[in-house]
């Protein structure tokens, strides 16, 4: 990020897009295996072949409402409104057809939060499509081994956790300068592969000013990765964290 004229932050924006995604439509997506089931959906590994070219990537699958573990979201969806009248009040009221709306939604708002965050050059896997409740994205990870969490490698002293810390922080600015809040960000949530961090699991992200949870969100995302890294040995101080967070915002 580059300080601007005016005193903004100004993200870079000209990511291209992944050399190695295959994109011709007589492509064949091939379900390998399944990868982890989480509070609101299940991601599952693909592996995506035209001729002799091939690549992974993983499939991430929201479930219907009644077989989430996730249900008080109404905090998170707050500002969220999609565009259409008639689709907006349909959700509001909870009707069947906005109950499935909402569903979809979830899927839908994480790629949009995703392309976001990953045209800024953010550390976030590459989001390839979205089409009803599922979400293609890049996979991350060695050959069929997904890459770990951060919380999975916690002990690991070998770790240049003081380097990893750098670029949380790195993210945290790149997100919050762009208006985004993961609002659930924690050590469960990033991956690690060759010491390179991944930030994933953006449905519940709020936007900032829209949601007026915003800045609660932010500082307890703040809070959880302070606490995590000051266990590993890494000294931050989250109030002056979040104060500096904050003035990467535009408030205009």
């Amino acid at each position: 990020m580059t300080l601007t004229a005016d005193g903004a932050f100004a993200v870079p924006n000209d990511r291209p897009r992944p050399t190695w995604l295959i994109t011709e439509e007589e492509a064949i997506d091939t379900e390998i295996a399944a990868l982890q089931t989480g509070k609101e959906a299940d991601a599952f590994l693909l592996e995506r072949r035209l001729g002799d070219r091939s690549h992974l990537l993983v499939a991430k699958r929201y479930r219907d409402r009644t077989h989430r573990g996730f249900h008080n979201d109404a905090a998170y969806r707050a500002g969220r409104h999609t565009g259409n009248r008639r689709d907006d009040l349909a959700m509001a009221q909870g009707s069947r057809a906005g109950l499935r709306m909402r569903d979809e939604q979830w899927a839908w708002h994480e790629f949009q939060t995703l392309r976001q965050l990953w045209n800024a050059w953010a550390p976030v896997p590459y989001p390839i499509s979205c089409a009803g409740s599922e979400l293609l994205m890049e996979y991350v990870g060695d050959g069929d081994r997904p890459a770990p969490r951060l919380v999975d490698i916690a002990r690991d002293r070998e770790l240049d956790f003081a380097g990893l810390w750098n670029q949380c922080l790195t993210a945290l600015r790149t997100m919050t300068a762009l208006g985004v809040v993961h609002a659930d960000l924690s050590a469960y949530n990033i991956l690690v592969q060759d010491g390179q961090i991944f930030v994933i699991d953006f449905p519940q992200s709020v936007e900032i000013r829209l949601n007026e949870n915003d800045m609660q969100f932010l500082r307890r995302d703040v809070g959880n990765l302070v606490t995590f890294f000051g266990r590993a040995g890494v000294r931050a101080d989250a109030e002056e964290v979040f104060a500096d967070l904050v003035s990467r915002v535009s408030w205009l």
